[in-house]
């Protein structure tokens, strides 16, 4: 069993990686959107990204309900850092 729980602290260390670059193009995006006066959040974008994602989701057996979420937690940090360019 220990073996397979340092197999989660890889992928966990992975994903929070990936999570960080996604941050930082999030960052280069605002500051896009703000030199070019555009509203920080794009609902019509999110919402073509959460049905790509719980398309994919269900490749790998996960449900769209915590896609949704995770993506709501993912989305409301890209908003606060784009809010505090």
């Amino acid at each position: 069993m220990e073996k397979l729980r340092k197999k989660i602290v890889n992928v966990d260390k992975k994903i929070i990686s990936l999570i960080g670059k996604r941050m930082k193009i999030v960052r280069d995006i605002g500051k896009i959107k703000k030199a070019a006066q555009m509203p920080i959040q794009d609902k019509k974008r999110e919402e073509l990204l959460r049905s790509m994602y719980c398309d994919i989701a269900g490749e790998y057996g996960l449900s769209p309900e915590f896609i949704n979420k995770l993506l709501d937690a993912i989305f409301e940090e890209g908003r606060k850092v784009q809010g505090e360019l």
